[in-house]
Parts: C-alpha cells; structure tokens; sequence
C-alpha cells in the first residue's frame, strides 16, 4: 500500500491485494488516529471475510477517535461481496479518489 500523507486532515492509502491487504489495514489503525481515511480499492480484485472485518475494525477505530473512513474505486466484482454482507450500507463509498477527498472538504466547509 502507498500512503500518501495527510493533506487537510485526510490520509489516502492505495490498497495492494493480497497478500498485503490485511496488513495494510491493520498499518493504517496505527498511523490514523489524527487523520480521516480514503482507501482507494482500485488495485483490489478481491476480498474475503479477513479483509471485510479488517475493514470494520479500522472503521470503529476511526470511529471512536472521531474520524472517519471512505472507500473510492471498488470494482464491480468486490462492490458484489459488500452489498451480499450488508457492508454496503455500514461504509460510505465514493466513485473515485478526487469524489471521496472532496466529500471530506465538503463536510468540513458545512
């Protein structure tokens, strides 16, 4: 995963898949506590329960710092596996990288 730095309060990390998504995730839980998070998912094909509770553990982490999580570029493929367990309504999710950082800009000009 590249991350690339924390521009007006967001972080962006670009996912690699597996074997790197797990750890990825679990890397970010460390350095985002100060930040809000953008995965962008455009590198991954896949993901399987390991990935999806990575994912919500981050999420609650973020949570309970009072930060939050948004994913951009998931593929058709991989939005399947969010909607069938119910992910899809517990992420918010944009189209692309420059949609989900603005939706961060816009929540804070509000």
């Amino acid at each position: 995963m590249s991350i690339e730095g924390e521009s007006n309060g967001v972080m962006l990390g670009r996912l690699a898949d597996n074997p790197q998504f797990a750890k990825d995730i679990a890397a970010l839980e460390k350095l985002s506590p100060a930040a809000d998070v953008v995965l962008d998912f455009s590198a991954i094909e896949y993901v399987n329960s390991t990935h999806l509770s990575a994912l919500i553990t981050l999420r609650k982490h973020l949570l309970a710092h009072d930060r939050h999580l948004r994913l951009c570029g998931i593929s058709p493929r991989v939005w399947s596996v969010f909607v069938a367990t119910g992910l899809d309504q517990l992420f918010d999710v944009s189209a692309d990288v420059p949609q989900a950082l603005a939706s961060f800009q816009t929540k804070k000009n509000a």
